[in-house]
């Protein structure tokens, strides 16, 4: 829960401009739109212009209304390509109306606002809102590179790693991947291409590097994949099965299931002693990791169900 939290106030303040912030915007929401408020966007203020667009788009605390809130965003934006891309930035992430972020990221190109072409580029790309459409897809993004938004590159890498509309090139894949503005969005991806070789050679360091990425930007997965590379020799350590089994522990203990798995595998194959070390692993390497009281008392209880 904390985590969503900390996501949606990040994405508020990715998007809102000026001095009141998310934490001032979510007293709006708890309390409609006040006079005060309503002066501000009347006289001009711009802020208190998106405010107002935003409070109707959601429709909390006062009646939704999308034909109030774009009159709000076009007195707002006007012919400002930013601004509409802001606009378009709301409805895709906080509104979650795609069809109206289409038409707002297209009025942003419209404007010459290149970084819009990304917004339009990922849409077609998922089929969110639109009709999924690789070549659009494509062209959007490619258009939003030459303009020199490398924000880009992760989508553009995303269709040769999964093979929309061309044929995989995990090569090209990962040179995206590393050119976009946040490699750690494709953390995920980086360690399978590392870990398999594809494109590249094989590089098991490399790979147990994105796997931690990827486990710190909360892809829960990486503790599994974490502890079959140790499992399987594919990373030297002196004694594998307790770093692996501490890995396996803790991705049991987030609930992944292919590691509650390896861990009731593991209770016929492993002594206690050596749980009993993994299970002090676990929690040195849960510090780095989501932390709370149930996973102390999962990993505290772990070792009575292996061999003695």
């Amino acid at each position: 829960m904390r985590l969503l939290i900390a996501i949606s106030l990040a994405v508020l303040l990715a998007v809102w401009p000026g001095i009141g912030g998310p934490l001032a915007f979510a007293e709006e929401v708890n309390g409609g739109i006040n006079l005060a408020l309503l002066k501000q966007a009347q006289a001009g203020d711009k802020e208190a212009q998106m405010k107002s667009g935003t409070l109707y788009a959601m429709g909390k605390s006062v009646g939704k209304d999308l034909n109030k809130a774009d009159v709000w965003f076009r007195r707002y934006a006007g012919g400002d390509g930013k601004l509409n891309h802001n606009v378009g930035k709301i409805y895709s992430r906080i509104v979650k109306d795609s069809g109206r972020a289409r038409i707002w990221f297209e009025r942003a190109v419209k404007f010459n606002y290149a970084a819009a072409h990304v917004g339009l580029g990922k849409l077609y790309l998922s089929g969110d809102g639109v009709e999924q459409n690789f070549a659009k897809a494509n062209m959007h993004l490619q258009n939003a590179l030459a303009a020199g938004e490398i924000g880009a590159h992760g989508l553009i890498g995303s269709m040769y790693f999964n093979g929309n509309g061309r044929p995989r090139d995990y090569a090209v894949a990962r040179k995206h991947f590393l050119l976009h503005v946040a490699p750690y969005d494709y953390a995920r991806e980086l360690a399978h291409i590392y870990r398999q070789g594809l494109g590249t050679r094989r590089d098991p360091v490399e790979a147990l590097k994105w796997y931690r990425i990827a486990l710190i930007n909360g892809w829960n997965g990486a503790m599994y994949e974490l502890g079959t590379m140790y499992w399987n020799g594919e990373i030297a350590q002196l004694d594998p099965r307790i770093r692996s089994l501490a890995w396996f522990l803790l991705g049991a203990g987030h609930g992944g299931e292919k590691s509650a798995r390896m861990v009731e595998r593991l209770k016929s194959e492993l002594p206690r002693q050596v749980a009993e070390r993994a299970v002090t692993q676990a929690k040195t390497l849960s510090g780095k990791i989501n932390w709370y009281s149930e996973l102390a008392d999962y990993l505290n209880e772990a070792p009575a169900g292996f061999q003695n």
